[in-house]
């Protein structure tokens, strides 16, 4: 699965299928000396 960063968020990424639809947003939290925090939302408004 593609992901693809949305513009205008730092944090918030589109996940993509193989045939281009859009299927959910996923969001990426990286910071130093914690593991990475990923997750994964219906909609935009839930991801922000």
């Amino acid at each position: 699965m593609l992901t693809k960063k949305l513009k205008g968020a730092q944090y918030i990424y589109e996940r993509i299928s193989a045939d281009g639809r859009l299927t959910s947003y996923q969001v990426k939290i990286r910071r130093k000396g914690f593991p990475n925090q990923i997750t994964s939302f219906d909609d935009l408004e839930a991801a922000k």
